[in-house]
């Protein structure tokens, strides 16, 4: 894997998590109320070939959901973790095959 593909993924997966936390969090403890909703993944704590730089930002968010819910637990925003496990599609089933419409 190269730097810059570990980078692009890490700031997709993670750092976007950080930048939105941020400037969110502030006007959520003022009003004593908010959500935050961490999006990871089944495989953050699996790993799966490579992915390497998907399951560490992953559990990075996962991470970090965490610590902000405890540093946040006597003021108001609310937060919550989410882990979707991948969910296998019907034997055959490729959504671009030819003929293939979503309408």
């Amino acid at each position: 894997m190269m730097r810059n593909q570990w980078s692009q993924v890490i700031g997709t997966n993670l750092d976007s998590v950080f930048n939105m936390t941020h400037l969110l969090i502030g006007g959520m403890r003022k009003r004593n109320f908010g959500r935050i909703i961490g999006i990871s993944a089944i495989n953050s704590q699996r790993g799966r070939i490579s992915s390497v730089n998907y399951a560490a930002a992953k559990a990075g968010t996962a991470g970090f959901t965490k610590a902000l819910a405890l540093e946040n637990a006597k003021e108001g925003p609310h937060r919550e973790l989410h882990l979707p496990k991948a969910t296998p599609a019907p034997k055959g089933w490729l959504p671009y095959r030819k003929g293939f419409s979503t309408s």
